[in-house]
């Protein structure tokens, strides 16, 4: 998302911008910390290829899954996170979710003192008013993927099942779980199984071996 903003004032001809943390001088091409402003670190603008990013980003597609809470023998999730979002807010037009989603986020990045970026995705979010599902759903994922605090807060969210974040990425996850990716993105030429990796001991390993078939509350 910093690369998405500072691309727009680069073409917009901006001699500086504001990040979360820094400051960036575009005529000099320095990046100047904001807690220190005599660290300073030369930047350079580049075009790069897609192929050349090999690696998996090991926080997003290798993290580590503690095992935090207990199994038990329940059937239903309906008290999970998503579907309680659902059971109180039935019925909402498109154009609301993603005011909700857009106002949320803001609200989020401003206490994870990330203002600037959650104002790029709140815009981003806000721009898809009245536009087509299709696009809806791809830009939707699009912001979940990009490289920033969003997609760290919402697994976190999920994975713990923190109801006191329902009000501020209720609608956002709601939008993010009914992308239907599977028709959305048959261009990109997959359609299949999807698997992640995870950092897990052995004693949360055989935890989970033992509790296949029970749910984690």
């Amino acid at each position: 998302i910093e690369k998405e903003i500072l691309e727009k004032a680069f073409l917009n001809h901006e001699k500086q911008v504001e990040l979360d943390r820094c400051f960036v001088d575009l005529e000099r091409n320095i990046r100047i910390d904001k807690n220190d402003s005599s660290s300073r670190m030369p930047i350079k603008r580049s075009v790069v290829q897609s192929s050349d990013y090999t690696a998996l980003r090991p926080e997003r597609f290798y993290a580590s899954q503690k095992l935090t809470k207990s199994f038990s023998n329940q059937t239903t999730t309906d008290g999970r996170f998503i579907n309680e979002w659902k059971r109180q807010n039935r019925g909402r037009p498109m154009n609301e979710l993603l005011e909700r989603a857009a106002d949320g986020i803001a609200k989020e990045g401003t206490r994870l003192s990330e203002p600037i970026e959650a104002k790029w995705i709140a815009d981003e979010l806000r721009s898809l008013k009245n536009k087509p599902n299709e696009e809806i759903e791809m830009n939707v994922v699009s912001i979940y993927t990009r490289e920033s605090f969003l997609y760290r807060l919402v697994n976190a969210t999920l994975r713990e099942n923190d109801l006191s974040k329902l009000e501020n990425l209720g609608p956002f996850c709601w939008l993010l779980f009914h992308c239907d990716c599977s028709s959305t993105f048959r261009s990109f030429g997959y359609a299949d199984t999807l698997y992640r990796g995870a950092d897990l001991d052995n004693t949360t390993i055989e935890s989970y071996k033992q509790a296949i078939g029970l749910v984690k509350t």
